[in-house]
């Protein structure tokens, strides 16, 4: 809104009782001799002026309150709208945080899924290999009866080395 469109009613109100006054005080003059006749026109022309003068008074503040409402109405809502894009940024940030967060997640669960692929892999040939250690234990129990069962040799158990001529 602009000035002239605040102030066209007040001054249109002005401007009627000025010319009500005006008219009334045209329509109905009295003869100039009546003195007294005009000066009760004159007070009550003053009267409504006055009426009109305070009615334009308390149009004008109430103006400039509304207009001061306006004003922290308007500052208000750019506070809310700075902060609604500041917490409009914080929420961007913050996902593509959680986005990232995700990636790492995805990453971390591929590569522990790689790792147990190789555990399991490792297991297995753990498990062959005490599967054959357990056998070979068994064999070299087997060939440990079988060489206490039998006869000692008859040279004994020492043998001097071959003398080379």
């Amino acid at each position: 809104m602009n000035f002239a469109s605040l102030y066209r009613p007040i001054a249109c109100r002005f401007v009627a009782a000025l010319f009500l006054t005006s008219t009334a005080l045209a329509t109905d003059a009295p003869p100039a001799d009546n003195v007294a006749a005009l000066k009760a026109r004159l007070s009550q022309a003053e009267d409504k002026l006055e009426m009109v003068l305070h009615s334009y008074t308390l149009t004008t503040q109430d103006n400039d309150a509304l207009k001061a409402q306006v004003a922290q109405a308007a500052a208000a809502r750019d506070a809310a709208i700075a902060d609604a894009a500041t917490a409009t940024a914080r929420v961007k940030e913050v996902q593509a945080a959680l986005e990232q967060t995700n990636n790492e997640l995805a990453a971390l669960r591929n590569s522990a899924a790689a790792r147990d692929v190789e555990i399991a892999r490792l297991r297995t040939i753990l498990r062959q290999t005490q599967d054959t250690n357990a056998a070979l234990a068994v064999e070299n129990a087997r060939l440990k009866t079988q060489v206490g069962v039998a006869k000692p040799s008859p040279a004994g158990t020492y043998v001097p080395p071959a003398r080379n001529p």
